[in-house]
């Protein structure tokens, strides 16, 4: 289990994904862009 949330974590997939069901998709969506923006951030400012 640690293994799959480590890789979620490197796929900016939120581990809220184990809750949700298929009308929740545009949350999924919405959770996902905000991990993939931070993610993009972090790394910009690591350069």
């Amino acid at each position: 289990m640690d293994g799959l949330l480590a890789n979620f974590r490197m796929n900016a997939i939120p581990d809220s994904v184990f809750d949700m069901e298929l009308p929740d998709y545009e949350n999924f969506l919405a959770q996902r862009r905000r991990l993939m923006a931070t993610k993009m951030r972090d790394f910009y400012f690591s350069l």
